[in-house]
């Protein structure tokens, strides 16, 4: 229950970061609380499997979304925020370790796919 909640107000803060307007935000949190409510019944097991996802999820669209500090000789990588997430549980792990390994292999060279996932741990 409590995961739901960080989760929650993590869209939160990237939907205020992202500045949409206002139809988009009611829309988008709207939508996000119909996707959780759906999912207080079902199995603990689904639960932490769709807050991994999420989770690597917003870290690979962060990442795309400001490529030019992400990727280079010298990565500012806000998405490395999320790293935080395993103090409120095991399952963020990996997660984020998952959104770094995709959004290297996506943007970045096998080096950074490597060595950048491997450090994350």
């Amino acid at each position: 229950m409590h995961g739901n909640l960080t989760v929650h107000k993590l869209f939160y803060c990237l939907v205020i970061y992202f500045n949409l307007d206002i139809s988009r935000r009611v829309f988008f949190i709207t939508a996000f609380q119909m996707f959780v409510i759906n999912l207080k019944g079902k199995n603990s097991s689904v639960l932490k499997l769709v807050r991994c996802g999420l989770i690597a999820a917003i870290y690979v669209v962060l990442c795309m979304a400001l490529q030019p500090l992400s990727y280079g000789a010298v990565q500012v990588r806000v998405a490395e925020a999320l790293c935080l997430l395993p103090v409120f549980g095991t399952e963020y792990i990996l997660g984020v370790v998952l959104g770094c390994f995709l959004s290297n292999l996506l943007g970045s060279t096998i080096v950074d796919v490597i060595f950048g996932t491997l450090a994350t741990l």
